[in-house]
């Protein structure tokens, strides 16, 4: 979808796409290069089949 694979076309291309992940929001911009932010990380439990967020 990009068109090319030219780093820079690429990483331009990524930067401005937000995608639903597993775990979160999937973000990428040029000083966040994992694509998560810090509120879409976290720590749960499940407790009777239901997910419990501890952090």
């Amino acid at each position: 979808m990009a068109d090319s694979v030219d780093r820079g076309r690429l990483r331009a291309y990524l930067q401005n796409q937000v995608t639903d992940g597993l775990a979160g929001m999937y973000s990428f911009t040029p000083i966040r290069h994992s694509g998560m932010d810090r509120h879409s990380l976290g720590v749960y439990r499940v407790d009777g089949g239901a997910w419990n967020r501890l952090s």
